[in-house]
């Protein structure tokens, strides 16, 4: 007997292994080339030429930082706004982010800001990703 998929099946066909697909078309694999380029996707210029921000409203916060609401100037549509310091691994979580948007399930980021921010309790700006989703 032995295990199941080393067997050959049926003559002509190749044997399948637990979890292939079989008959059913596989996902092409991204090239590097083809994955977003978040960096590029950044602005340098200024949330607030584009977004009106309500500080005081609280969307929830999470590890990596509160999200808020933020609305559209161009069209007042209301969206999701997270914020992140500044560093490498924020940037590798936008880039992530936007490597999984394609899924159903999965926020889309509609843009991404890097500003110096001065919340209340802060004695000076620090550099924050505002990630508006």
């Amino acid at each position: 007997a032995g295990i199941p998929w080393a067997r050959g099946g049926a003559p002509g066909r190749a044997a399948r292994r637990p979890g292939d697909p079989g008959g059913r078309r596989r996902r092409r694999r991204r090239r590097m080339s083809e994955e977003p380029d978040a960096e590029r996707m950044i602005k340098e210029t200024s949330i607030l030429e584009d977004y009106h921000i309500n500080w005081t409203q609280k969307l929830g916060a999470g590890i990596s930082g509160p999200v808020r609401v933020c609305i559209k100037k161009s069209s007042q549509e209301r969206f999701a706004l997270k914020i992140l310091l500044d560093r490498p691994k924020a940037r590798n979580e936008v880039r992530l982010h936007m490597m999984c948007a394609a899924h159903p399930n999965i926020v889309q980021i509609i843009e991404v800001y890097a500003n110096s921010v001065q919340f209340p309790h802060e004695s000076s700006p620090r550099s924050r990703l505002l990630i508006v989703m």
